[in-house]
């Protein structure tokens, strides 16, 4: 019987459950370095606990998605009085996925910064090269309406523009970058 329940993935009780652990202890990061002279994208969705058994419910909950997350254990710091335990997405498939998942029951800047990641991965898959079977990315500099989203998760979290993103976005004029802009919050709904 366990077994068929987990073929037939998480239950809206273990997601809604799940997304409640997101929207309090989840990071979801979208970070942009130069590396090759090129622009490069990390993301990922972390969350973090002290309680290696909230953990292994996540886990368990993912793995009824086929979602295997990187577990870290972190020993306490010099003012830290407790381990912490990591779990870690990184592929974007399985990001996607998850987003897909548990948006529908987050809230407020936590949703929002799902939204736009999900949209950052759904167009950089589309503006891969669709004669390559491996995903490509393209070039990041070329695909104005990403740096946008990837604008809009930034300031959805009301951090700075990374300064490699601000690098590339200075290099577009200032009309071309407000409509493109417009455009991403237009095509996500999102209102920030």
């Amino acid at each position: 019987m366990d077994n068929q329940q987990e073929l037939s993935g998480p239950s809206s009780t273990e997601l809604a459950w799940l997304s409640g652990l997101l929207n309090a202890d989840g990071c979801f990061s979208l970070t942009f370095r130069k590396r090759e002279a090129k622009l490069k994208c990390d993301m990922s969705i972390t969350l973090t606990q002290c309680d290696p058994c909230v953990i292994e419910r996540a886990q368990s909950i993912l793995g009824k998605m086929g979602i295997n997350p990187g577990i870290s254990e972190y020993a306490p710091g010099s003012n830290g009085l407790r381990t912490k335990w990591n779990a870690r997405i990184s592929k974007m498939s399985h990001m996607s996925q998850l987003v897909a998942a548990v948006e529908p029951f987050m809230v407020g800047e936590k949703q929002a910064q799902a939204r736009l990641m999900k949209a950052y991965i759904d167009r950089r898959i589309k503006y891969a090269d669709p004669s390559m079977r491996k995903w490509s990315g393209g070039e990041i500099e070329k695909d104005l309406l990403s740096l946008a989203i990837a604008a809009e998760f930034h300031a959805v979290r009301r951090l700075d523009v990374p300064r490699e993103l601000a690098q590339v976005l200075n290099d577009y004029p200032a009309r071309e970058y407000a409509q493109a802009r417009g455009s991403a919050r237009d095509a996500l709904g999102v209102k920030i």
